[in-house]
């Protein structure tokens, strides 16, 4: 006779702002060391490709390729894979910023707090002149690849990869349908103004975060510090 082996319960979840429903399990033994490794990594290439890899083991492979959910959703998805694996509080030491003072906090944050605000999301139209513009899209996590370029280079590659459509008097384009050159051409065509309005879509674009207002137990100053992105919440 066989050893018994556990059926693994199955979640269901519904990202934020791509709308999908998906269905996951938590993470088994052999998944969660890969976490622990990913912690002590302070490569956001490796962490971001150890990410991909368990989001696809543990939602039954209906997220293929996680890289292509928006960066918001991605992060929301494996938030509430690491709640249902590992628990829903996670403890933090965060440290006074009162100059004089620099205590370590420990904090208890419970991740059901945790949430992505979808109340202000950025109009998609960006209109550029009164014959010109673009329709955005939400940077997908595999732009993630930018993140130890120049941040000059980070924000430009960032920025041409979430132009979904590009629109004039005459015609709509589809960028993809063009080359990175011909989106080059295109960028560099834009006066500073231009590009800076599409940069405010990106800076207002929804992500993972939370502020957490807390005493310092040493100096009793009130503190508040906002946590963004996925490490913040492992």
């Amino acid at each position: 006779m066989g050893l018994p082996v556990q059926k693994v319960p199955e979640y269901f979840c519904e990202l934020p702002l791509s709308g999908l429903k998906v269905k996951f399990r938590p993470f088994l033994v052999g998944e969660q060391k890969t976490l622990l490794l990913m912690q002590e990594s302070e490569e956001q290439g490796l962490i971001f490709n150890a990410v991909q890899t368990l989001i696809k083991e543990v939602t039954f492979g209906e997220i293929s390729d996680a890289g292509k959910l928006p960066m918001a959703d991605l992060e929301y998805l494996f938030l509430q894979i690491r709640i249902k694996s590992i628990g829903e509080t996670t403890k933090l030491n965060l440290i006074c910023q009162v100059d004089e003072c620099g205590a370590s906090n420990p904090i208890d944050l419970d991740l059901n707090d945790v949430q992505i605000d979808t109340s202000n999301i950025p109009d998609m139209k960006v209109e550029l002149s009164e014959e010109l513009g673009v329709i955005m899209k939400f940077p997908t996590a595999d732009l993630q690849k930018y993140a130890d370029a120049e941040e000059s280079d980070a924000f430009i590659n960032i920025l041409k990869s979430s132009i979904d459509t590009i629109y004039d008097a005459e015609d709509t384009y589809d960028t993809k349908d063009y080359a990175d050159r011909e989106m080059d051409e295109f960028l560099n065509s834009l006066s500073l103004q231009q590009v800076e309005k599409m940069g405010e879509f990106l800076n207002n674009t929804p992500t993972l975060s939370h502020i957490i207002k807390y005493k310092c137990i040493k100096c009793q100053k009130k503190n508040s510090v906002m946590l963004k992105g996925l490490e913040n919440f492992f």
